[in-house]
């Protein structure tokens, strides 16, 4: 994870732009929150809706990808998590979301799960369009990503 992640959500919380913890809908999107694994294991097990929304239309499969965490991830969409939700504000499939950040493991996952690449934003963006700056992804045969990193400067 970016080294500077945790920072920019403090600023986002701070400024609205990110529902606070206290804020989530469920005990699955606090346990997400704390990244804690045992506990989404636990609360999946015992019947939490992996599809729940919290205040702002998020869900956990969201929360997952926001904090780039490939375990929860493949966790959540094991036990039902819808592949090709979208986030509520600019309707950015979760591949695309997962593409943007740049997490490589998380786009895979979703790929493994039958996530469309091809799927747009409110504004047409897919995976490909909103790919980290620096990392073209690839879309290859069977809908395996590579990311070829693009030469320093």
């Amino acid at each position: 994870m970016n080294r500077y992640f945790p920072a920019l959500l403090v600023v986002l919380f701070a400024c609205g732009f990110v529902a606070a913890p206290s804020a989530f809908a469920s005990e699955l999107m606090d346990a997400i929150h704390e990244q804690d694994s045992a506990q989404v294991r636990t609360l999946i097990a015992a019947g939490a809706n992996v599809n729940d929304v919290d205040g702002d239309g998020y869900f956990p499969l969201y929360y997952s990808i926001v904090y780039e965490s490939p375990e929860l991830t493949r966790m959540l969409l094991n036990a039902g998590a819808k592949v090709d939700q979208k986030e509520p504000e600019y309707g950015m499939p979760m591949i695309a979301h997962a593409s943007a950040i740049g997490n490589l493991e998380v786009v895979q996952v979703l790929l493994q799960f039958k996530a469309n690449p091809k799927a747009k934003d409110k504004f047409g963006g897919t995976a490909s369009k909103e790919s980290r700056p620096g990392w073209i992804p690839q879309i290859g045969v069977g809908g395996s990503p590579a990311f070829c990193r693009l030469p320093s400067s």
